[in-house]
């Protein structure tokens, strides 16, 4: 059986993923310009503080989405509260969490090296 790509659609969802990358990396390029005129920082510096924690947050939404599967108590408190399927809600945000992860990997990455340029 052999399965046929849409590139048609592959190529619109890359387009969409392009997009929120540069908003996000212009918003966060305008925010620390307006910060280092603000504070005794300069850009740069603000620049790579600010991609090392975009590249934080990202590690940091897979690491708690990993403990929240793992931690029995939470298990049992949700089973408690009668929430109907409570696991298979948590188990279908963990690839949303490496999604958000790669997401703000790539913005911090990108970030940090229009840093090195300035």
């Amino acid at each position: 059986m052999k399965t046929s790509i849409d590139w048609n659609i592959i190529k619109s969802k890359l387009i969409k993923y392009i997009k929120k990358l540069i908003i996000m990396i212009l918003i966060t390029i305008v925010i620390t310009f307006i910060l280092s005129n603000f504070t005794n920082l300069g850009f740069k510096t603000l620049l790579e503080y600010a991609s090392l924690a975009i590249i934080c947050i990202g590690a940091l939404s897979v690491l708690d989405g990993s403990k929240m599967v793992m931690n029995t108590q939470y298990n049992y408190q949700k089973f408690s509260t009668r929430r109907t399927n409570p696991t298979k809600g948590d188990l279908n945000l963990i690839p949303d969490s490496y999604r958000f992860c790669i997401f703000m990997g790539i913005s911090g990455t990108i970030i940090y090296l229009i840093s090195l340029i300035f």
